[in-house]
């Protein structure tokens, strides 16, 4: 053989030398992967070339050879050679495509060889709003489960998860839903209304004071993200 590693569609080169004392016609049998190549010998020497599956899977494979002559003298031989691991596809596995901010969702990257068989590698997940800048980042080895959450208040919209691993990237969409959402605190003295949700909180607020009479204070108010309202 003219190597020892191969990768998928290249070309076995083969070529030998078989020893017989006469001159009637003789050929080399090669057997790979359940098909068989047939060279004739010519001055004692043969030669073929073999190309290689794009599919072809990973790892060791053996050549068997057969040499038959016109007396019917034959004999066997061998020759081993290895196929590298070409990164071929890679797909992301997300829980969900549409969550809220602060909710877990996870993702799982898997890469795969030409023959289509799962390959170990470490891989970097990254998020990033429509402008191209990361919000989230993390990485894994494939085939792991990575979990990720948006901070509370992330605005809402349309993000992309891209991973990268073995000279690949796949990317994929995940939308920031519009969530509504407020908190209310009090200490003795003062009420807090704060926007924890990732849109304005518009709506009227309304405040019972009970004792000896009972009073309703209400207020209308407009919150952007993070804001708060005191009364």
């Amino acid at each position: 053989l003219d190597r020892d590693t191969y990768l998928p569609s290249q070309s076995v080169e083969v070529s030998g030398t078989v020893g017989k004392s006469h001159e009637l016609p003789a050929s080399v049998v090669m057997a790979f992967l359940g098909t068989q190549y047939t060279s004739a010998v010519t001055d004692n020497a043969f030669a073929y070339s073999i190309k290689l599956s794009k599919s072809i899977k990973s790892g060791g494979h053996v050549l068997e050879f057969l040499v038959n002559d016109s007396y019917g003298n034959s004999g066997f031989a061998s020759a081993g050679f290895r196929v590298e691991s070409v990164p071929t596809k890679m797909v992301n596995t997300l829980s969900s495509n549409s969550v809220r901010p602060g909710e877990p969702f996870t993702v799982s990257v898997s890469v795969y060889d030409q023959a289509d068989d799962a390959m170990k590698s470490v891989v970097s997940i990254t998020v990033a709003d429509s402008s191209g800048a990361a919000v989230l980042s993390a990485s894994n080895t494939t085939g792991g489960v990575t979990q990720l959450s948006f901070p509370t208040g992330q605005k809402p919209g349309r993000y992309t998860l891209a991973s990268r691993a073995l000279g690949l990237a796949e990317a994929s969409p995940v939308l920031v839903e519009d969530f509504e959402d407020a908190s209310v605190s009090f200490d003795n003295k003062t009420v807090v209304l704060r926007n924890t949700g990732n849109v304005n909180y518009v709506k009227q607020f309304n405040i019972t004071i009970s004792g000896t009479k009972s009073y309703v204070v209400e207020h209308d108010v407009e919150l952007a993200t993070g804001e708060f309202f005191e009364v």
